[in-house]
């Protein structure tokens, strides 16, 4: 069996008018998600870049694609951007990976650049069933810009109902079809059903790739699918950010505490006025009677969360980090 969970944070859907034509094939792997005319049907703002990527000859092409290829498989943090995308949860208010700040859409003659192996996600495209079921797994894809293969290797199946949780899966599926140079997508068919990609980007510094399509089973439903790769040297950059934040975060909370310890002040609130530096407002509660009541300020502090050294109200230094 093969199916999935859906992940938390979720954004706005850049799949529109999607045709992913007869559902072919059909093999034991069974699906659980909206029926495919249903999706299919919907037509919904393109959100997403649609700008095209510089034309590359294909010896710089297949020195991208190789620099990103991998055999690792997906994780959640991978796709928060897919989730944005595919659900609009943010409404739109934020940009992301796949929009024309920070990426190209991949034209239909640099078919050479998604070659190789990508981490991959799938989950329902029914938003009735979200947070229902997602899949973690990882594909490999073939193309000289004519003939078009993606396999898909399936590893992890998430779902609510499952005895833990989740389930291993085992063995991989193989997809076949014609790569559109004129449009930059492919249709493919598989013994599962059909597999269509509508759109692929490449970062502005050539060091991400992304994918987003549809996997349209025989039973007719339907589930999103994304890729999503970059280079090791992006992947350390990231990793780097994540452990300072982490970092950053366990500060904060020990700036406060000790904020609170050498002020006496039973309350502090914390406002970002950087990505570095906070601002902290000591305070009591005072009880005015039967009149309700009000804060009573004790100090403001202005603190580098790196350093964990600033100044209070006054000006006077301050060092928080001992």
């Amino acid at each position: 069996m093969v199916k999935g969970i859906m992940k938390k944070y979720l954004v706005a859907i850049v799949l529109s008018s999607l045709v992913a034509g007869a559902v072919s094939g059909c093999g034991s792997i069974q699906a659980k998600s909206l029926a495919g005319s249903e999706v299919l049907g919907k037509t919904r703002a393109r959100t997403a870049n649609t700008a095209s990527a510089a034309t590359m000859d294909k010896t710089t092409q297949d020195s991208i694609a190789a620099s990103m290829s991998t055999t690792e498989t997906a994780k959640a943090l991978d796709f928060d951007w897919f989730i944005d995308k595919v659900y609009n949860i943010s409404g739109g208010d934020y940009e992301n990976v796949v929009d024309a700040t920070y990426s190209d859409r991949i034209g239909g003659d640099e078919p050479y650049l998604i070659n190789g192996g990508w981490k991959c996600y799938m989950c329902s495209a029914d938003e009735a069933e979200i947070g229902t079921y997602e899949r973690y797994l990882n594909a490999v894809i073939d193309t000289d810009g004519k003939d078009f293969k993606i396999t898909l290797n399936w590893w992890l199946f998430r779902e609510a109902s499952l005895p833990n949780g989740e389930e291993f899966e085992k063995g991989s599926e193989v997809a076949t079809g014609k790569w559109d140079a004129a449009k930059g997508t492919v249709h493919t068919v598989a013994s599962i059903g059909n597999i269509d990609f509508m759109d692929f980007y490449i970062s502005k510094n050539r060091d991400e790739e992304f994918a987003m399509g549809t996997v349209t089973w025989c039973s007719g439903e339907v589930d999103y699918i994304g890729l999503m790769r970059m280079t090791p040297q992006k992947e350390a950059e990231i990793d780097e950010a994540m452990i300072k934040a982490d970092q950053r975060a366990d500060n904060v909370e020990l700036i406060i505490e000790r904020a609170k310890k050498r002020t006496g002040a039973p309350f502090a609130d914390v406002d970002w006025d950087d990505d570095h530096t906070i601002t902290i407002h000591l305070y009591e509660v005072v009880t005015d009677g039967t009149e309700g009541s009000h804060t009573a300020t004790w100090d403001w502090y202005t603190i580098d969360v790196d350093t964990m050294k600033g100044e209070d109200f006054f000006g006077n230094p301050l060092d928080l980090s001992k």
